[in-house]
């Protein structure tokens, strides 16, 4: 009987410890005060327990393993202002630590910072490897001849390049401007560019973030070989209406922001040259010529829990050339083109540890040939309907897991005519893929990270892959850090490029291969003169296979 006594007694002490040394999850979301909009990238600091977490691209974190008690969390982002809040932790935190960062450059009241923002080594050592992250601020602060422009700005930088003054296409150590993955919203774009190469479709006022990835990104991002181009647009402003205008040499744009009541915000901006309404005019030479681009995109929320986000793109060029403007009989063509994007993204957070994505979106390329004096006519189409989804695990502050599935629709279609010709090629295509990425942190010097992405590729002639990535970083020391980076990468849509007009995209069949490619990147970064300038030295190795 004793012995049942004393079991019983051990069972209950147990549990009690078990009960007080249980341990919970804190999340939550960092915004930017004056407008509302989330911040990627803003550090939360556990100060307590030395430990902390990273916004991802909602702005939404995450801190586990928090036993029981009265915390100081230390919220941090550049170019704000570092605020310290006090909260008490007695169970799973589900979206309750919400923060709103002043911006420094903004007069207010006194402000107490309690603590040192995080050191440009720490924000070194936590980004990927061969990454670059730009904010609006970033490329309209990059020098330019006529104004600012994201892959003018992007061709400054290491291991891009251009092909020529006249083009703002983006050669990413060694790759073809097709091999480049461009996101906008979740949604891919097929021709960010405009003619002559003076502008891209991208409106640096409507962008938030924009994220570049050089190579050996992780298994989320698939169907390019060299680069993944990934840019956020604006969620808008959702304390007041704001308002931006710029006009220049060559074209005119306007971007505003506003809120919708309490559920949400909205942000559009539009941009247009007027080439052919000036110098045209002027100049019998210059061809007319025009583009235009915008987009739209509101944000709802819906909840505690879940953001809905609607956005819209529009891009689209305008060319009528003429030998001879005087003479109607003169060489002359007509030729347009534009992209189309769509895309829905519902956000729910599951529990404080789990996040879940889903997005629709459709992409539509159109180009548009009119030749009259050869009787000759072209018609260049490419359309992708995508639906996937993604979701995040943080299972401890150490380890987590993301998973997600993707599945394309895509439908090229090409007409050609002539007096001796006539061309037709419609086709359809389907792209399956699923991916897996693990983050490992056993240490503070380490941080591993082993993924897998697997694709099917539905043609005449099927392709499979199964594709490993991974990455390592290690801490030499306080200020200095070696990165390593590699894995295998697939592409199934491939471009044949022109002189002058637009590209005309061919998916992988029995006589086109599906193109393969290998990374490995080797890094070495380190904080210089106080944490004041960063110096980062990187070698890659790329081998191409089936191009």
């Amino acid at each position: 009987m004793k012995k049942y006594i004393f079991l019983l007694c051990a069972l209950l002490i147990l549990s009690v410890n078990a009960q007080v040394q249980k341990e919970f999850a804190v999340s939550g979301t960092i915004t930017d005060e004056t407008s509302g909009e989330s911040l990627i990238g803003a550090t939360v600091f556990l100060q307590e327990l030395k430990t902390g977490a990273s916004t991802n691209i909602n702005g939404n974190f995450v801190i586990s393993q928090i036993p029981s008690g009265t915390y100081n969390f230390t919220v941090s982002y550049i170019g704000y202002t570092t605020i310290t809040k006090q909260m008490r932790v007695d169970d799973d935190c589900l979206n309750c630590l919400n923060v709103a960062l002043i911006p420094a450059s903004v007069s207010t009241q006194e402000v107490v910072i309690s603590a040192d923002s995080v050191k440009l080594s720490d924000r070194i050592f936590a980004a990927p490897i061969s990454k670059i992250e730009m904010s609006s601020k970033t490329v309209n602060s990059v020098p330019r001849v006529i104004e600012a422009d994201l892959l003018r700005a992007l061709q400054t930088m290491p291991g891009i390049v251009a092909l020529s003054d006249f083009s703002s296409a983006l050669y990413v150590r060694g790759g073809t401007p097709d091999q480049n993955l461009y996101l906008v919203d979740g949604t891919d774009v097929y021709n960010p560019e405009h003619a002559f190469g003076i502008f891209s479709t991208f409106n640096t006022d409507a962008i938030k973030k924009a994220d570049v990835s050089k190579g050996g990104f992780s298994s989320e991002f698939g169907g390019r070989l060299s680069s993944v181009l990934n840019v956020t647009n604006l969620d808008g402003n959702r304390n007041h209406f704001e308002g931006v205008a710029n006009i220049s040499l060559l074209s005119a744009s306007t971007t505003l922001q506003m809120p919708l009541g309490s559920i949400g915000s909205i942000s559009g901006s539009i941009r247009r040259t007027y080439l052919d309404q000036t110098y045209a005019k002027w100049v019998k030479e210059i061809p007319d010529y025009y583009f235009y681009d915008g987009n739209v995109k509101a944000f709802l929320d819906l909840g505690k829990s879940d953001k809905l986000t609607i956005s819209f793109f529009r891009g689209y060029d305008d060319l009528n050339f003429s030998a001879d403007k005087d003479r109607p009989q003169s060489f002359k063509f007509l030729y347009d083109w534009g992209n189309s994007t769509g895309s829905v993204n519902w956000r729910h957070i599951l529990s404080p540890q789990l996040f879940l994505n889903t997005w629709i979106t459709l992409s539509d390329f159109s180009s548009n040939f009119s030749f009259d004096q050869a009787h000759m006519e072209e018609k260049n189409a490419l359309r992708d309907y995508t639906a996937k989804t993604s979701l995040e695990y943080y299972a401890t502050n150490e380890f987590s897991i993301k998973t997600g599935l993707e599945y394309k629709l895509l439908n090229s279609d090409f007409d050609f005519k002539n007096n001796t010709n006539i061309i037709k090629i419609e086709r359809w295509r389907r792209l399956g893929s699923g991916y897996l990425t693990t983050n490992w942190k056993p240490n503070p010097l380490w941080d591993i990270e082993l993924g897998v992405r697997a694709s099917l590729f539905d043609s005449e002639t099927d392709y499979a892959s199964v594709e490993p990535r991974f990455s390592a970083k290690y801490r030499l020391d306080e200020l200095s850090s070696l990165k390593l980076a590699g894995g295998t990468y697939s592409q199934y849509v491939h471009r044949v490029p022109r002189l002058f007009f637009s590209s005309i995209w061919a998916t992988s069949d029995q006589n086109i291969k599906a193109s393969r490619a290998a990374h490995l990147i080797l890094g070495y970064q380190r904080a210089l003169f106080g944490n004041s300038i960063e110096l980062q030295v990187e070698g890659y190795y790329k081998k191409y296979f089936d191009i």
